[in-house]
């Protein structure tokens, strides 16, 4: 069975698909966090560099974001220089196209996009297109032919995969949906302020992409208020996934031990199920992956076993990629494998649980020091250097980041609570994180859901305490 976990509270908001038990894929947003692809901002240009053919936008943020020129120009045009197109103080409307991460700032463009499940309604460019994937000839006719009956004047539609299979009223309403969400979207950012948010790409968008992808049979909500919600939402775009609201004891992530795969899923070392293992490195330019036998020996001649052990490892591979969201180069050192075959078998088993994952992961084949390299578009976060950094004691281990432990907190409240019908409890903390003003909202979110219930703030001030605790003392 797979299923969709889904926990909201006014904090954050977290999802986690699980096969079989198995965790696969895991989301987590801030309440407040506002920076996301697909996300529209009223944003003013702080410097124009011609050099790099880029503007650096102000959109309220600490960070400024990046303008690339092939981006400037909300006609879709390319050839016009970017000095010529924007300066110093200009009010700009642009849209999140690729998330920041580490030192990378977000990237934006003024080419906006509002994306239906079988259109992307482009309010600023005057044409017609069709998704490459929609391969059969006569079907991509008759849908320019359709749309040029139903675009907008003056803006432009792109017909998605989903476009081929659709109801053409269907579509029609889809249209003049986003039409109506264009026009409140732009009288909203018209003479805003700079940081006003136009449109805030809902945590739903990801869901509704794993659904039509069959990644999971229904979605299991947390709360009551998290059930209405997304009612409210499949509601709004007419959709039918299977629903049910959680009603065990505890939490629903704990009851599906989705920390404790996370959690272990990050670890450096990753042990595979015949006593090989993994050691993972992330680095800021890419990811390593070194493949040992460890305890694993076999019961055939040693070229079998390796190739074994490297299947074994390529299968995991991929689903720690899928998990945790890798991006960019991949390297993987296999257990040398002089047999040509054997290599090309490693490379066709990890091509094909890509391409069921739906990862766009290139292998690009073995380097001549018999590194297997790949490369993958970064795509949102890489989990873990969003959910955890470097052990400062030891520096080679992971500990959880401050988000990780509020959600922790939380989760660890709600059970507490819930199972002993208690009306006291002491939540310790870290000094790292108590030091952090924008843990705050977390106690004022703890005060706001539990009234009745009174919660003291203990500060653990041991230098190597690293995680969150709840209890009567």
């Amino acid at each position: 069975m797979k299923s969709l976990l889904m926990e909201q509270n006014p904090f954050f908001f977290r999802m986690a698909l699980v096969e079989n038990g198995e965790l696969t894929a895991y989301r987590q947003r801030l309440a407040n966090e506002g920076i996301r692809q697909g996300s529209v901002y009223r944003g003013r240009v702080r410097d124009v560099v011609p050099g790099l053919a880029a503007a650096f936008v102000d959109i309220g943020w600490p960070q400024m974001v990046y303008l690339p020129q092939d981006e400037a120009d909300p006609s879709g045009k390319t050839e016009v220089p970017i000095q010529k197109l924007l300066r110093p103080g200009d009010y700009v409307t642009v849209q999140i196209k690729r998330e920041g991460h580490a030192q990378k700032a977000p990237l934006v463009s003024r080419r906006l996009r509002l994306e239906g499940k079988a259109v992307v309604l482009m309010p600023t460019e005057d044409r017609i297109g069709v998704s490459r994937k929609i391969e059969d000839p006569a079907i991509r006719r008759e849908l320019y032919a359709f749309l040029e009956t139903v675009k907008p004047e003056g803006m432009g539609l792109m017909a998605r995969t989903a476009a081929a299979d659709a109801a053409r009223t269907d579509i029609s309403q889809e249209i003049d949906r986003l039409m109506e969400e264009w026009l409140e979207l732009d009288g909203r950012l018209k003479g805003a302020p700079v940081g006003a948010v136009g449109r805030n790409e809902r945590n739903f968008a990801w869901v509704v992409d794993a659904w039509e992808k069959g990644k999971y049979e229904k979605v299991i909500l947390q709360t009551k208020e998290g059930y209405q919600n997304f009612l409210q939402f499949q509601d709004r775009y007419d959709l039918k996934i299977p629903m049910e609201l959680y009603e065990g004891r505890g939490s629903l992530f704990g009851q599906y031990a989705v920390e404790e795969q996370l959690l272990r899923a990050m670890r450096p070392k990753i042990w595979l199920d015949a006593g090989a293992y993994l050691v993972v490195d992330y680095t800021e330019a890419m990811t390593v992956v070194d493949v040992n036998t460890g305890k694993f020996v076999g019961k055939r001649v040693q070229s079998d076993t390796t190739l074994q052990t490297n299947l074994q490892a390529a299968r995991k591979i991929i689903r720690l990629m899928s998990l945790l969201n890798w991006g960019g180069m991949i390297l993987v050192d296999f257990i040398d494998m002089p047999e040509e075959a054997h290599r090309k078998k490693v490379m066709d088993v990890m091509e094909n649980a890509a391409r069921e994952e739906n990862l766009g992961l290139h292998v690009l084949g073995f380097t001549q020091l018999g590194l297997l390299e790949m490369t993958r578009k970064r795509r949102g976060d890489h989990l873990v250097r969003a959910l955890a950094e470097p052990c400062p004691r030891c520096g080679k281990g992971r500990i959880t980041d401050w988000i990780w432990q509020a959600a922790e907190a939380w989760r660890q409240l709600g059970e507490y609570f819930k199972t002993t019908r208690a009306k006291k409890a002491v939540l310790h903390l870290p000094q790292k994180l108590k030091d952090l003003e924008r843990f705050e909202p977390l106690i004022k979110a703890i005060e706001a859901t539990w009234p009745e219930c009174g919660v003291s703030i203990m500060v653990d001030r041991e230098p190597g305490t690293s995680l969150v605790r709840v209890g009567e003392s």
